[in-house]
């Protein structure tokens, strides 16, 4: 599995970016997926370069992840695929195009396997995405390094990112974790940190 990270601003703020995900079969596959697409549609669009978009998925709903999804889609007719408990977060225009995800579904896209992981807790529709074969988590802003996402905001509940939490330990130490903001981590890494306390 391939992925490219590109760094988006939100607000135009060049210290304040999310990251956007390309992930692909290798890096020569021509078929491409965009995960959590921030606000910069022509950035990601110029990173995509020839490639074909197959498919958007968002790990939740807020606005600093979906805000390039409208020019996306009409610009390459990608489908886009998010969980039915944050669908309240995105406007009429974009929900319409939406096929809902749920946990345990598996997703085959451009040749890539990838477990949908239902994680609430910063959101009530949070989704992590993990392929076993590669030991990769694309996390969203369920877990970052060094911390976990907030519980504070609309939709965020303390007691179910604590279940959310028990439920990342269990994975495979090496799996690498890329999140939805800031430099990536693992599993093994944020369990010596002390995951299940955050």
């Amino acid at each position: 599995m391939h992925i490219e990270t590109i760094p988006v601003m939100i607000g135009g703020n060049r210290f304040f970016t999310e990251n956007c995900y390309l992930a692909s079969a290798t890096d020569e596959s021509a078929c491409v997926i965009a995960i959590d697409p921030g606000d910069e549609p022509e950035a990601i669009l110029g990173h995509l370069g020839s490639r074909s978009l197959a498919a958007i998925i968002i790990t939740h709903g807020h606005e600093d992840h979906t805000g390039a999804i409208p020019r996306l889609i009409e610009h390459t007719g990608a489908s886009l695929y998010a969980h039915e408990g944050d669908l309240e977060w995105l406007d009429e225009g974009v929900s319409k195009h939406v096929t809902t995800l749920s946990d345990g579904e598996l997703l085959d896209l451009c040749d890539l396997k990838l477990l949908v992981m239902h994680t609430p807790g910063h959101s009530q529709g949070s989704i992590c995405l993990y392929s076993s074969e590669d030991s990769i988590l694309i996390s969203g802003d369920t877990l970052f390094k060094g911390t976990c996402g907030r519980t504070d905001l609309p939709g965020g509940n303390p007691s179910s990112m604590h279940d959310t939490l028990a439920l990342l330990s269990a994975l495979p130490p090496e799996t690498r974790v890329y999140p939805g903001h800031d430099a990536p981590t693992s599993i093994g890494g944020e369990l010596d940190r002390g995951l299940a306390e955050y």
